[in-house]
């Protein structure tokens, strides 16, 4: 069941990913990208996907994961529509979430990340970069199509974008706050709409202003209100964030 399971989410991934190049969709070969996923046949392009999974790298795509529990498909054979959310970053989103996940209590004594000076319950996900990567300039992608409502220098974080964007499965509108990036770089206006998988920005620097003097990475949160805050103190005070890694419009 597991593995019928598996081969149903990876046909119905790869012929999606095939109508997005057959329409001249750039952006696949770069980062991932927001699809819509229906209920539907998707026979008719099974030959070629199987095609393109036995070789995507000669067509320049990466970082193509599957679902491993209750994949995209079984939820759109269900009647669902869901709608999965880009990566705000190029590269592997498991291996850039890799000191602190959605959730993860934090104190200066036992933090992944040293040294500490916060302390709380995460109420985002951190995305890392690599060694190399701190003297890179990093773009940082729209997660979801929705509306820049804040462009700002916040405590913490240095400089600082939230988005509004719709979202069936949060039963309203939710904030994505994407924090520790760089305002002069920033190629967007408040108020303005943005597609996913936009540029955005760029990571602030490392250790600098636009970090709030945090190490180069970037923190994403996705809230109810417009609450910034990267901790809490209480963990029931979570259910008003929810996790990137588990999240779908």
């Amino acid at each position: 069941m597991g593995n019928e399971k598996r081969r149903g989410s990876s046909r119905v991934c790869w012929s999606l990913l095939l109508l997005l190049v057959l329409s001249g969709c750039a952006q696949v070969a770069t980062h991932d990208v927001m699809v819509e996923v229906v209920p539907g046949d998707y026979s008719q392009v099974e030959e070629l996907a199987h095609k393109l999974q036995k070789a995507p790298s000669q067509m320049g795509v990466s970082n193509i994961d599957f679902d491993s529990e209750e994949s995209a498909s079984d939820r759109a054979d269900q009647g669902e529509s869901v709608v999965m959310l880009t990566a705000p970053l190029v590269g592997d989103v498991q291996k850039r979430i890799s000191r602190k996940p959605f959730g993860i209590k934090i104190d200066p004594a036992t933090s992944p990340v040293q040294p500490e000076r916060f302390r709380g319950y995460h109420t985002g996900v951190d995305f890392e970069v690599t060694q190399e990567e701190l003297s890179q300039d990093m773009d940082v992608f729209a997660i979801c199509d929705g509306a820049i409502v804040r462009i700002d220098d916040v405590s913490g974080y240095g400089g600082v974008i939230t988005q509004l964007c719709p979202s069936v499965n949060a039963g309203g509108d939710v904030y994505v706050l994407y924090g520790h990036i760089s305002r002069t770089d920033t190629v967007v206006t408040q108020g303005q709409s943005v597609s996913a998988g936009s540029k955005i920005t760029e990571l602030g620097d490392h250790l600098s202003a636009e970090s709030g003097g945090e190490r180069k990475h970037l923190h994403l949160g996705i809230s109810r209100t417009q609450d910034v805050r990267g901790y809490v103190q209480d963990a029931a005070a979570l259910e008003d964030w929810f996790d990137f890694q588990n999240f779908t419009l």
